[in-house]
């Protein structure tokens, strides 16, 4: 839906302007008041109410009249003056006012609440939404015969089931894949939680793999023409049966709404456009989290194993050393120990068969390298092969080449009329020969007067016979082409 109205949203000014944890708690006293349908408050009420809270215990009741009045500038609450609480002159010039808070107000703070709220909400991959967008989804075969109220519903808990599943599978993956969950990936605590998670993540995309098969082929089954009717009823449904006050609706932008929507979850399980389905990336990214998981996992063991205490084991080897009497014995305990000290490594592009970290290099195959000297005189060493004569079977090719070419032209002549050759009153020609008399035409016709030469020799003319079409039957197939004749000079 393309933007029409650029103005500034005024209502929502009381969020970012200075002060505005005052005008936060003030809208969010009416907000309250107003689920309690306790709707039109006092000044006095709301100071009352505001005061409990300790950030106000410096605020009075004149800054909170001044707050009233930005607020209902901004159009966030909405004033009426009392005029039956007044009992003298003086007060009825003060004008006693009452406040409610506007719907915009209303639909603002509790944006504010799912936002305050969001961090709280659990994201999980469970399958039984799924389970339940299928059993929905499967209705659509029998909604033509629902009543238009009946199919409304129906498609509320269609575009809500689809909706949640999406949204949940975006906030746990991110929570995988975002900042804190590789800080969190880093600690001992992740090692605890490893298994659970990756149970968790491959038993979801066990039941994706199960479930995506079945909303494909229920999405692949439904005819076009008949969600289109599904989905006008739905849009003329809320456009004409729907009582609304003061409510503006376009059908234009609703259609465009509603039609979004069923599109959104046909490129959600099927993909579209070039572009592979939602549901299959989600088998990606899954099996990138649990590979990366397994990964961080063996880090971190590595990382705490080789910081413990092994004390005890060096006094071990340091007992062992002192009981050797020979410098020689003593050096063979180290190289069992602590290995080689001055050894030779050797690296390369090594291919191995297996991922294994415990794999010996005995176990695999070796890497072959070729030395050569470093020597600027050095030459790799050519065989020397000699030339072999094929003259005879140059001249072999040569002449079963002429044989060949004077068998077509021998076939061709047979298709010359009095000097003419028309190609409408051909036969059924070989491949070859509608290649020559192709190349023919194209050399003619490339010249201005439509005259050329043969291979032979003989100069020939194009001619258009007339304006019609010509079925050339061949070996292989028929062209249709106009109708030519070649003329020869």
């Amino acid at each position: 839906m393309i933007l029409t109205n650029f103005e500034q949203v005024k209502e929502a000014k009381y969020l970012s302007v200075e002060n505005s944890w005052r005008y936060r708690g003030i809208m969010r006293c009416f907000f309250v008041n107003s689920e309690r349908m306790n709707y039109w408050l006092y000044k006095e009420d709301i100071f009352n109410a505001i005061k409990d809270n300790e950030v106000f215990n410096e605020y009075t009741i004149d800054q909170l009249k001044a707050d009233l009045d930005s607020l209902v500038d901004w159009g966030n609450i909405i004033p009426i003056q009392d005029s039956k609480k007044a009992k003298t002159i003086e007060e009825y010039r003060n004008k006693q006012f009452r406040y409610h808070i506007s719907d915009i107000g209303v639909e603002i703070e509790r944006m504010t609440i799912r936002i305050e709220n969001l961090k709280m909400e659990a994201s999980n991959l469970e399958a039984n939404l799924l389970l339940r967008f299928i059993n929905t989804i499967s209705k659509i075969h029998q909604v033509e015969e629902f009543k238009n109220q009946e199919l409304n519903s129906w498609w509320d808990d269609l575009s809500s089931d689809f909706k949640r599943l999406n949204d949940n599978y975006q906030d746990y993956i991110r929570s995988l894949v975002g900042i804190n969950g590789e800080n969190m990936m880093n600690t001992l605590y992740f090692l605890e939680m490893k298994d659970k998670i990756i149970d968790y993540l491959r038993n979801f995309v066990k039941q994706l793999h199960k479930h995506t098969i079945t909303i494909e082929e229920i999405l692949k089954s439904i005819d076009e023409h008949k969600i289109i009717r599904i989905l006008d009823r739905i849009v003329k449904y809320r456009i004409e049966d729907i009582p609304r006050m003061g409510e503006d609706i376009h059908y234009d932008s609703l259609k465009e709404n509603i039609y979004g929507k069923y599109k959104s979850m046909n490129r959600w399980f099927l993909g579209g456009d070039g572009q592979e389905s939602e549901a299959n990336k989600l088998f990606d990214m899954t099996n990138d989290i649990i590979r990366k998981i397994t990964r961080y996992a063996w880090q971190i063991a590595d990382r705490y194993n080789s910081g413990l205490n092994r004390k005890q084991e060096y006094n071990h080897l340091a007992k062992l050393f002192a009981q050797l009497d020979d410098v020689t014995k003593c050096h063979e305990l180290s190289s069992y120990v602590f290995g080689v000290p001055h050894g030779k490594y050797l690296k390369g592009n090594i291919l191995r068969e297996t991922d294994s970290y415990s794999s010996s290099v005995f176990e695999e195959a070796p890497l072959i390298v070729e030395l050569k000297p470093r020597t600027r005189t050095y030459r790799e060493r050519v065989d020397k092969t000699p030339i072999v004569d094929k003259t005879s079977e140059k001249r072999e090719i040569i002449k079963k080449e002429i044989e060949k070419r004077k068998n077509q032209m021998k076939i061709i002549d047979n298709y010359i009329v009095d000097g003419k050759l028309s190609f409408k009153d051909l036969p059924c020609i070989s491949p070859d020969t509608r290649n020559i008399l192709l190349r023919w035409l194209t050399k003619g016709m490339q010249n201005n007067n439509m005259v050329s030469k043969t291979e032979d020799g003989r100069r020939f003319k194009i001619v258009k016979s007339s304006n019609n079409t010509i079925v050339l039957k061949c070996e292989d197939g028929e062209l249709k082409m106009p109708e030519f004749t070649i003329l020869f000079i």
